[in-house]
């Protein structure tokens, strides 16, 4: 039984970690940036105080009526659930510092986790290819052996 890849040869692990190096340290430099820009944004913080107001509005509101379904009851009633929803929606706005360092936190790390990838992939393509190169040509070399090994038997 052959396990794929038994010939393949990684990259040599000095220059990749040099490029890692060198790489990822501009991409840190620009997520610290983009967070302070975002957290400086009254529009992003505009916008996420509404965003969050209304993920806490919606999840109360399905947390209550789930609640509802398991009891097989009828309590609390709708207007109730939207009563109790848009006060939790109200008060889940008391921190506007923090919740703007979240979501700028968490926007800047999507941004710099897909950025990551992103170098990491096009690296490993790199040496990919580099790799397959390298065993085509050996493969047509033991083929033109062969095929001379063959023909000079004749």
């Amino acid at each position: 039984m052959k396990f794929r890849n038994q010939n393949v040869k990684m990259a040599p692990l000095g220059p990749v970690v040099i490029l890692k190096q060198i790489v990822t340290r501009p991409i840190s430099i620009f997520s610290n940036s983009l967070t302070r820009k975002l957290v400086d944004s009254v529009k992003f913080a505009e916008y996420i105080l509404r965003l969050n107001s209304w993920i806490v509005y919606r999840s109360k509101v399905g947390s209550m009526k789930l609640q509802r379904w398991i009891d097989g009851s009828n309590f609390p009633s709708d207007q109730n659930i939207e009563k109790h929803a848009q006060k939790a929606a109200k008060l889940s706005n008391k921190d506007e510092k923090e919740i703007t360092d979240f979501y700028a936190d968490l926007v800047a790390s999507i941004v710099n986790y897909i950025l990551y990838f992103a170098v990491f992939y096009s690296i490993y393509i790199y040496f990919n290819e580099d790799e397959k190169y390298k065993k085509e040509k050996i493969e047509k070399e033991n083929t033109i052996k062969r095929f001379k090994y063959i023909t000079g038997s004749l």
